[in-house]
């Protein structure tokens, strides 16, 4: 099983939901290709990856969208700051701190206005990255507080920082994606039922439903079982981008 993705589904969502697959694919070997967030649609267009999890919202002929989720923002700050005792942050509470935020290139450069509006001229934005999982490694050495997708922070992936709801947010979607001609696999299958069912633990029911997969058939679990009988192998290429 091949998987395409950006470094914010690795922090935790993405391999909870595969090392779930163990105990039914005990030799199953999963690959992880950490890509850039518009490489993630080309990958699985190419045939090179069985699923994509992106963000970034790209329309291909050669991609089927097997789901789709929403996320929101959130604020994510040391546990001792003097924010984490809210339970929700808005923009006025951010006004004087010093903020780490997203890069302006997709998918979050259209966010900054629509998340801090009129105060966005207020705000103090000291730094400026990438990848929020780069952010939030600033977070912990002291850089500031970080507001980005809720999916990044989730699972308390980060010791000593904790994540708080931004309010107003807005809702960013979240795709899972194969290619048109390429059917899901027993594996991919449950990868993506794995996926969900974590999604329901972090964020509640997906704000969009779940797409049906029509054109596969069901299979059988048992015979799935007596077909893989070792261990699962987890292989993560790491390339060094967002």
């Amino acid at each position: 099983l091949r998987i395409a993705s950006t470094a914010r589904f690795c922090t935790y969502l993405l391999p909870k939901a595969a090392l779930s697959l163990y105990e039914t694919f005990p030799e199953l070997t999963v690959h992880v290709d950490m890509v850039m967030s518009h490489l993630v649609s080309d990958a699985v267009a190419r045939g090179l990856c069985d699923l994509g999890i992106e963000m970034l919202p790209t329309e291909h002929p050669g991609l089927e969208i097997v789901q789709t989720f929403q996320c929101g923002l959130v604020c994510v700050m040391p546990e001792g700051h003097r924010l984490a005792g809210k339970k929700t942050i808005r923009a006025a509470d951010l006004r004087t701190e010093r903020l780490i935020a997203l890069s302006q290139a997709p998918p979050f450069g259209h966010l900054l206005e629509q998340v801090y509006g009129g105060m966005l001229k207020d705000m103090r934005v000291d730094l400026e990255v990438t990848s929020g999982p780069v952010a939030c490694w600033f977070a912990q050495a002291g850089g500031g507080i970080a507001v980005l997708d809720a999916p990044t922070a989730a699972g308390g992936a980060f010791k000593g920082l904790v994540s708080r709801p931004f309010e107003p947010s807005p809702q960013i979607p979240v795709r899972v994606l194969r290619g048109r001609n390429r059917p899901l696999t027993p594996a991919a299958r449950a990868f993506c039922d794995s996926f969900q069912q974590l999604w329901q633990q972090l964020f509640g029911e997906p704000r969009t439903r779940v797409i049906e997969r029509s054109a596969d058939a069901p299979f059988n679990m048992e015979i799935v079982r007596k077909c893989f009988s070792e261990r699962l192998q987890l292989v993560v290429k790491h390339d060094l981008v967002p």
